[in-house]
């Protein structure tokens, strides 16, 4: 008698062993089904598939679903460029300031991507030009580094505080000056940039861009105003 109770001990331990394992392994099924959903609405974003993107939608994913970086599927759209896929987002709800773990919005994604279109697109839909991220930059001096002088004149059509500086001290005409692009730096100069604000060192953009030996740069720095 008493093995017959031993033995039924045992099984019912071990039936409620399995069940426990069963939904458990339910759940986990449920979190990386959750996860894929998470990453197929982002990489369809980026590959500009909309049809994939409004399926998900449609099927109850959040459009502003985040990875492990906090990236959306805005972000990844605006990275690529993908215009069409980026206002589908925004029409559904998509937040067009929503920041990544380093404080990067899609419109400074886009910006340091060099898609002018989604640049404007995302301006035109209300994203905040002036926005900084973890290190104070800004879209525009995303886009001056670059050399996208579309898109700096795109936001500063919108606004875009042309003298606002990083948490180094530097402005949008000091990563101009510094990647030597002349008609970006042209374009912010017209736009009042100041020519002889200094960063953190005490350096202006005619000094970043005599030591990136951009001639040109500080021939244009000094016909307005620029004071070595």
């Amino acid at each position: 008698m008493q093995n017959l109770c031993r033995e039924i001990n045992v099984k019912h331990v071990t039936k409620c062993f399995v069940l426990t394992i069963f939904i458990l392994s339910i759940v986990s099924g449920v979190c990386v089904f959750a996860e894929e959903f998470k990453k197929s609405i982002l990489t369809a974003a980026g590959d500009g598939d909309i049809d994939t993107v409004k399926f998900l939608l449609t099927r109850g994913t959040d459009v502003n679903t985040k990875d492990s970086d906090n990236r959306t599927a805005l972000m990844a759209a605006a990275w690529n460029g993908r215009s069409n896929v980026a206002e589908y987002l925004l029409e559904k709800g998509a937040d067009a300031d929503a920041r990544k773990n380093n404080g990067m919005t899609a419109l400074m994604v886009a910006a340091f991507s060099g898609h002018s279109d989604t640049v404007r697109l995302l301006l035109l839909k209300g994203a905040d030009a002036n926005t900084k991220d973890n290190k104070g930059l800004t879209a525009l001096m995303y886009a001056a580094q670059k050399g996208n002088v579309f898109a700096v004149e795109a936001l500063l059509e919108k606004n875009a505080q042309v003298d606002i500086k990083d948490n180094s001290g530097k402005t949008a005409l000091m990563f101009a000056a510094a990647k030597g692009d002349s008609e970006a730096v042209q374009v912010l100069l017209d736009k009042g940039a100041d020519v002889n604000m200094k960063d953190n060192k005490g350096k202006t953009a005619v000094m970043v861009a005599t030591k990136n030996g951009r001639r040109k740069i500080v021939k244009l720095l000094k016909a307005a105003g620029a004071v070595e």
